[in-house]
């Protein structure tokens, strides 16, 4: 009996895989009894298994993914580690305030507060301090979408008309 899908590199706790058994029989013909296989985990701290062979990371630490099927099992060490996070500075600079667009490097924020990204890419900014919303394309290119920066209000309509009143969200 074999088992795939389980990833070379360690997971991080949250991370799933779907794994597969696979018996081969003497003939060399093989059959996918991952539905059929009893699946379970020897520390279910550290990994989930459901019985359709899904893992999920859920604690740093090792564990080891057992199936067994038709009088035969095979098993599988997986390992969770934590993630590492790094602060860096994307757009803009940490020595001026402003309301400048354009590339990434020479953009001005005052009191970036909110942001959202987008399926494209893009990460969008609520500029409090301005009183606008801007963008930042995946290129690194920053533009104000909507508002005008210095400007508040309270006013709805097209993107260059409409004004917030420090936007925070």
């Amino acid at each position: 009996m074999s088992l795939s899908g389980i990833l070379a590199a360690p997971m991080l706790p949250g991370q799933s895989a779907q794994l597969t058994a696979t018996l081969t029989y003497a003939d060399a013909s093989r059959k996918d009894v991952t539905a059929s296989a009893t699946w379970s985990s020897t520390d279910a701290s550290v990994l989930s298994v459901s019985s359709g062979g899904a893992i999920v990371a859920v604690a740093t630490g090792q564990a080891e993914v057992l199936a067994a099927a038709e009088g035969q099992s095979t098993r599988g060490a997986v390992r969770v580690a934590q993630g590492t996070s790094r602060l860096a500075l994307f757009a803009g600079s940490l020595g001026g305030r402003g309301d400048v667009d354009g590339a990434a490097a020479q953009a001005r924020f005052a009191g970036p507060t909110g942001l959202a990204a987008d399926n494209a890419g893009n990460l969008y900014v609520t500029d409090t301090d301005n009183s606008i919303i801007r963008r930042v394309s995946a290129s690194g290119d920053v533009t104000t979408v909507a508002g005008a920066a210095g400007v508040a209000g309270s006013v709805d309509g097209p993107a260059a008309e409409a004004r917030f009143n420090q936007p925070v969200g």
